[in-house]
């Protein structure tokens, strides 16, 4: 339990999600940090960033559903895309029941954003 308390998970999901990063086998992620981009601008608080520029959410039916909550994600979206972070959703319960196919998709967003030039942003661990 200390790793996961010292891995800056905020949920359960998050503490889920550990190990299936660890699976896909891409290197280093920070939890729950601040993006900024060139200007300070807020971009957003991934549950994990690669500094290869991936952001992964993992994004729960019951806090993104509703008519504020889906705009404010869909908003999220745009701000790492308009950065060049590729962004991955991942829905809590796949973190058990298909760990292996998050693994994959996650080796392909990270495959994706290696293809692109780094994201010009500051990653602010406060």
């Amino acid at each position: 339990m200390m790793a996961e308390l010292e891995s800056h998970a905020w949920s359960v999901a998050e503490i889920d999600s550990i190990p299936v990063w660890d699976l896909a086998n891409i290197g280093v992620g920070v939890r729950n940090v601040v993006l900024r981009d060139a200007d300070g601008r807020f971009v957003g608080r991934p549950d994990t960033y690669s500094p290869a520029g991936l952001a992964w959410e993992v994004d729960s039916v019951r806090h993104h559903s509703e008519a504020t909550d889906f705009a404010r994600t869909l908003e999220r979206n745009v701000r790492y895309l308009a950065v060049g972070i590729t962004v991955l959703q991942t829905l809590p319960r796949r973190l058990r029941s298909e760990p292996e196919a998050v693994a994959a998709e996650l080796r392909a967003a990270y495959r994706r954003a290696c293809a692109n030039p780094p994201p010009t942003i500051h990653i602010d661990t406060r």
